[in-house]
């Protein structure tokens, strides 16, 4: 099972405004990669991203991507932890409860 924020080191665990510069737009460059990469092995893929969807609004989003490619959606999770030894709370915007797709 690939890692949570699999694209770094999971970062977590430390208040650093240096790691806001990770996020990316979902949909976007990695996920067009990783539609490339679904469309070959033809294979479904959900992967978990630092997303960007403006300044200083940020999620920790899963992408959907189908095996012809087709980008579905993303799912911006909901229940941040407030955990003593991480900072998501720092880091994340909670999301909506249903997917979203094709929608900020």
């Amino acid at each position: 099972m690939p890692a949570e924020l699999f694209r770094s080191v999971y970062f977590c665990d430390v208040e650093d405004y240096d790691n806001f510069k990770l996020a990316e737009a979902v949909p976007g460059p990695a996920t067009d990669k990783l539609a490339e990469v679904a469309k070959e092995l033809n294979v479904v893929i959900i992967a978990s991203l630092f997303e960007k969807r403006t300044n200083w609004i940020y999620h920790n989003t899963t992408a959907v991507l189908d095996a012809d490619g087709t980008y579905l959606g993303k799912y911006r999770k909901m229940h941040i932890p407030d955990d003593p030894a991480y900072y998501e709370k720092f880091y994340f915007t909670t999301g909506r409860s249903r997917l979203q797709s094709f929608q900020n």
